[in-house]
């Protein structure tokens, strides 16, 4: 029989730790593994997961330890190592929440049926080039230490970023430049981003709404959504705050454009806060 590559049999991981017998049981069931109540800060050996053996059960673990069809659920656990999920075909949706991980999270060129959740984690940016997930993207609550980045991702569901700490280490915090969203993309429950929110040429079948959220630039603007076909409404309404320029040229905008209750501070004692030119209110499909 032809060997698997390392990594794609259980008995490649040795002894488990608590934790991963603990998530390797449930796996198999589709019921959540709670860890810990919280998000660790320290790992021990009752809460460690190595990365390596999270991406076996989200490649569906193999004949011996198949995964449920509802897929992966993790909660409060403490990852060890990066995850590595570049150019993988993932079957389930997955749930990865209240986790600390210091190591990088790969998720290029990934292509997942069903969706993704990663609130409540701590984690050093998302590397997501590129990849296609079915279903929605949650990133409530999240703190990131480095830039969340889904340039040219395909959302089929919404993205969803509420309540988030988003530091983007002196570039970006939250890069979507041509993604495409098949729902809405929300920024709202104090939200803060620092470095920026970047969606130039993004196309989003439903809303594009940002309120009670903060965008800060570090360089470049605050918020850039240059060339955006949103195919509904954009509401950057009650709460907003942007420290930095704010540009939405050549955007096309099907439904209304609302900066009710907005804030557009500039940057420093001189600059701009606002730039709109040559948007556009009409359908342009």
């Amino acid at each position: 029989m032809k060997a698997l590559p390392n990594g794609r049999l259980l008995e490649h991981f040795g002894e488990l730790t608590a934790a991963e017998s603990i998530l390797l049981e449930h796996a198999a069931s589709g019921t959540p593994a709670r860890i810990t109540p919280r998000r660790p800060e320290s790992g021990t050996r009752k809460n460690k997961v190595r990365a390596e053996f999270l991406r076996f059960l989200i490649l569906g673990g193999d004949a011996e330890n198949p995964v449920h069809e509802r897929g992966i659920n993790l909660r409060g656990a403490y990852i060890v190592g990066a995850l590595d999920l570049r150019e993988a075909q993932i079957n389930i949706s997955v749930t990865l929440e209240h986790c600390m991980c210091f190591q990088p999270v790969h998720l290029e060129d990934m292509q997942l049926t069903g969706s993704l959740s990663l609130n409540y984690n701590a984690i050093p940016g998302l590397s997501a080039s590129r990849a296609s997930i079915s279903g929605s993207l949650y990133l409530n609550r999240i703190y990131s230490h480095g830039t969340i980045n889904l340039i040219a991702a395909k959302v089929g569901g919404s993205i969803y970023v509420r309540g988030s700490y988003l530091y983007g280490l002196g570039e970006k915090a939250l890069q979507m430049d041509g993604a495409s969203v098949g729902g809405v993309i929300r920024v709202e429950d104090k939200s803060r981003v620092i470095g920026g929110f970047s969606l130039i040429g993004a196309s989003i079948d439903g809303q594009l709404s940002c309120s009670d959220c903060t965008f800060q630039a570090i360089k470049g603007p605050a918020f850039s959504a240059d060339h955006i076909i949103v195919r509904g409404a954009v509401y950057l309404t009650k709460g907003f705050h942007s420290i930095g320029l704010v540009r939405i040229s050549g955007a096309r905008i099907a439904g209304q454009l609302s900066l009710s209750g907005a804030r557009f501070q500039a940057q420093g004692k001189r600059g701009t806060a606002w730039q709109r030119k040559g948007y556009e209110w009409r359908t342009p499909w």
